[in-house]
């Protein structure tokens, strides 16, 4: 048997945590198009009821928690490094009301996203 396989070897790696690799990966590839937490459900060929269990076991997290967490770490990012408006960046990350982007970056962040540009802006800016 492999040590990948070895219960007892410093390199097993438990297969409900490889599916939690894998959907991370996932949702780095896909969250701008899909923000449907059934869909990485499925791609990983399990209900969305099981992948929330291994999921809270070792992230205390959900598969929505985990795409939300995703979605305003790249808002942050792009209002950080870019010269784009608020309303551009709710587009890209697929997200078609600007305003409820702001609202949900005001109710995570405490302030609004041209205040957390204003905070955050990197001397190097890319349009």
């Amino acid at each position: 048997m492999s040590d990948y396989l070895n219960p007892n070897s410093s390199s097993y790696i438990p297969p409900d945590l490889e599916l939690v690799k894998k959907l991370e990966q996932l949702i780095k590839s896909h969250f701008r198009q899909n923000h449907d937490h059934e869909y990485y459900a499925a791609s990983l060929h399990l209900t969305l009821t099981r992948l929330n269990r291994i999921t809270k076991f070792y992230l205390d997290k959900t598969v929505y928690e985990m795409l939300q967490d995703c979605i305003h770490n790249e808002a942050k990012l792009l209002l950080s490094t870019t010269t784009l408006s608020s309303k551009q960046i709710a587009f890209e990350l697929g997200i078609c009301d600007p305003s409820y982007f702001g609202k949900c970056f005001r109710k995570l962040e405490g302030v609004t996203p041209k205040v957390f540009r204003k905070n955050h802006q990197n001397t190097t800016i890319r349009s």
